[in-house]
């Protein structure tokens, strides 16, 4: 099982929904967003990594 299928939002601990964008040669998600489909967050996955920041600590743009 792949490390990002046991992810929670980390703000109401419900499932994430995984959108993909772009994957490497091997098949690993660089680019694509996790999001929540109770409180509607989104997390962005950049480089191969979850930013998972509370809202406060992102930035706007």
């Amino acid at each position: 099982m792949s490390t990002i299928n046991k992810l929670c939002c980390p703000f109401d601990k419900n499932d994430l929904k995984l959108t993909e964008v772009a994957k490497d040669v091997e098949g690993k998600i660089i680019e694509g967003f996790l999001s929540c489909k109770k409180c509607r967050r989104i997390c962005p996955i950049i480089k191969g990594i979850p930013i998972m920041n509370p809202d406060e600590y992102r930035e706007l743009k």
